[in-house]
């Protein structure tokens, strides 16, 4: 049995990321901050089931090639299916990314979402210095999960009450001792990129807001409702007992382990009671650095 977290959550990242970006500012991003004007070749480090490059690849010059290198295997015959039929000239390595020594040099390695969930992810970022071309880029997104928490908002109940920041940041401080990295603070990753020798280093961040708003665009409402319960935010038949014993090994008193569980089931049992009249606003909060090999 493949143990592997990310091959058990296809159907999430499937439909969390239809909601991530806007088309438009990737397409600045790349014709205006990283002024991308000739064919590259990019390799994705963590590329899951190839959502860069479906996003990157059509914006890109013509002519450009894509690299994805994950060891979910599940994902990658899932990258498989949907690049069988397109025009891109894409390869998938199947690999563990501590264990990856690549072949070839590229002229962009980029990382979505990755280094944010591993230990020691410089060694990564180390990694993807080393198989670009002098000139060429590393990038990467990443996000902040603190900041994420801060960009949420439910309207029709009382949510900076139940929106517990304090115990929230507790918990993902311990949860990085414990596992001695992967904190969620993708706000380091321009720090690392300067102490592992990358020059010209800039920063951005995703511009994209979603207004999950059962008053507006049926479509689109439906497209961002079932992107944001895909992250578990529809479940209310919760065992407390097994969860706050969860929290409580991750560092909560049990005092705190009760009530954020008591927080979040009222904020689940609003996202389930209201399919047809949320209101939700929801921040990306992606730090998007890159510097130059």
């Amino acid at each position: 049995m493949d143990e592997y977290f990310w091959n058990e959550r296809v159907e999430y990242l499937v439909k969390s990321r239809k909601t991530l970006w806007n088309n438009d500012y990737i397409q600045f991003l790349v014709e205006k901050v990283w002024n991308i004007n000739n064919p590259v070749n990019f390799i994705d480090f963590g590329c899951g089931m190839g959502f860069m490059g479906l996003l990157l690849l059509p914006v890109l010059p013509r002519g450009s090639t894509y690299t994805g290198i994950d060891k979910g295997k599940v994902l990658l015959d899932e990258a498989a299916k949907t690049y069988k039929d397109s025009p891109y000239d894409v390869n998938f390595i199947e690999a563990d990314l501590f264990e990856y020594q690549p072949e070839k040099i590229y002229d962009i390695a980029i990382s979505h979402t990755v280094l944010q969930h591993i230990p020691n992810s410089i060694r990564i970022l180390e990694k993807m210095r080393d198989c670009v071309i002098p000139g060429g880029k590393v990038i990467c997104i990443e996000a902040n999960r603190i900041a994420g928490k801060t960009g949420l908002y439910f309207h029709g109940i009382d949510f900076d009450s139940l929106n517990n920041l304090g115990i929230y940041q507790k918990l993902f401080i311990n949860d990085a001792l414990r596992k001695g990295g992967g904190d969620g603070n993708g706000i380091k990753i321009p720090a690392y990129m300067q102490e592992i020798g990358l020059k010209d280093i800039g920063v951005r961040t995703n511009d994209c807001v979603n207004f999950i708003n059962s008053k507006g665009d049926e479509e689109k409402y439906k497209l961002e409702y079932d992107s944001f319960i895909s992250a578990g935010w529809g479940e209310v038949n919760k065992d407390k007992t097994s969860i706050t014993d969860t929290l409580k090994q991750r560092g909560l008193t049990s005092e705190e382990a009760e009530h954020l569980y008591d927080c979040e089931m009222k904020l689940h049992t609003y996202v389930n009671e209201n399919v047809r009249s949320a209101c939700i606003i929801q921040v990306s909060y992606q730090i998007i650095s890159f510097g130059t090999v």
